[in-house]
């Protein structure tokens, strides 16, 4: 399994992507996590390969902005 934040993939929100195994319940473990964090999650993109996810998340803060990790 892996997660990644992709630099520059969007102006308007942080782009993170994330990849392994796909089981029942995957999609609603991550967004329970987003939405605890108070992220807000914009667009989601999900792809299933076989037993495999890769699934991107364009997600913002509470003010609408992208994340900002570093401050």
């Amino acid at each position: 399994n892996a997660v990644a934040v992709v630099p520059d993939a969007s102006a308007e929100a942080t782009v993170l992507e994330g990849y392994g195994r796909d089981r029942p319940g995957f999609l609603l473990a991550v967004t329970r996590a987003l939405t605890e964090a108070e992220v807000e999650v914009r667009l989601a993109k999900v792809n299933t390969e076989g037993r495999r996810a890769a699934d991107g998340f364009y997600l913002v803060d509470s003010r609408g902005q992208p994340l900002n990790p570093g401050a």
